[in-house]
């Protein structure tokens, strides 16, 4: 079943789930993207298909940004994860990653902000005992830190074990 187009930003669509073609490219991004490789552990955690299946088992929902081949250029998902640091009530991480001709264009805060309306509206936020959002950054990475303050995303503090700021949104 092909993933619904829920946006469009300029020439681009945003879907909601990943094809297979789609999880293939995600698959080669994690392991030959170096920007993205120098803050996330996609490289790990999307080293191969099992890797990816073993990942979105608590994956609430995957949203992509597309090109009009539906080229994968960019992916945001909402995980049901805990963090012992975070307050009660967040329990919905929320991670973006853009790729290739999809970056330095403006296109992360509209990609992020129609992702979070449709996610808002679907059942697995809605029925979702714990349903704030939260993530962690790399304090470094300043473009990344930017975009999340101006989603709303408020720092909570420093994770000292993994050196990540924690972000979350009321």
């Amino acid at each position: 079943m092909e993933n619904p187009i829920i946006a469009t930003l300029d020439s681009y669509k945003i879907r909601k789930g990943l094809s297979e073609d789609q999880i293939l490219q995600l698959i080669e991004y994690s392991s030959s993207d170096t920007d993205v490789g120098k803050f996330t552990t996609d490289s790990s955690r999307f080293k191969d298909r099992a890797g990816f299946d073993e990942f979105s088992t608590h994956i609430l929902a995957y949203y992509v940004l597309v090109d009009n081949s539906d080229k994968l250029l960019g992916i945001i998902w909402f995980d049901d994860f805990i963090v012992k640091e975070l307050p009660v009530g967040y329990r919905i991480s929320f991670a973006i990653r853009l790729y290739g001709e999809a970056r330095g264009k403006g296109l992360a805060q509209e990609f992020s902000e129609k992702a979070m309306e449709d996610f808002k509206k679907s059942e697995e936020y809605k029925s979702h005992p714990h349903p704030k959002l939260w993530l962690s950054v790399s304090p470094e990475n300043e473009p990344a830190v930017s975009l999340y303050r101006k989603l709303g995303f408020k720092d909570l503090e420093i994770n000292e074990e993994y050196h990540k700021l924690l972000m979350i949104k009321d």
